[in-house]
């Protein structure tokens, strides 16, 4: 996800807090990533309330959104994309926008997830 305090991602990860009960019910855990530091990161869920885990690629800055070929070395921030994982780890689906400033919509999360 791009930087936190932004209206885009605040706006996100509300959403993907208030449908944490449906994901469950689909087998679906939801872990977000920034390349902000994890204090940043804490400051963020408890300034909007959220409790999703919020990981941080911070330290090597960005190693792990480069290895999922997100990173923007522009910005310095991850892009806006969702992926989603199967039980063996394995990427199956991806969910983005083709605008980092818009946000993405839980019905293409239900769409990819296959839940409607």
């Amino acid at each position: 996800m791009p930087a936190p305090f932004g209206e885009v991602s605040d706006t996100e990860l509300h959403h993907l807090q208030d449908n944490l009960g449906s994901l469950a019910e689909s087998g679906t855990s939801v872990i977000v990533v920034t390349c902000q530091a994890v204090s940043t990161n804490k400051k963020w869920a408890d300034e909007i309330g959220v409790a999703v885990p919020i990981l941080s690629d911070f330290w090597p800055h960005g190693e792990t959104t480069r290895r999922f070929g997100v990173f923007d070395e522009s910005t310095g921030d991850a892009q806006r994309k969702t992926f989603i994982l199967d039980e063996y780890g394995v990427v199956f689906r991806i969910v983005h926008n083709r605008h980092d400033d818009q946000s993405r919509r839980m019905k293409d999360y239900r769409k990819a997830l296959k839940w409607a």
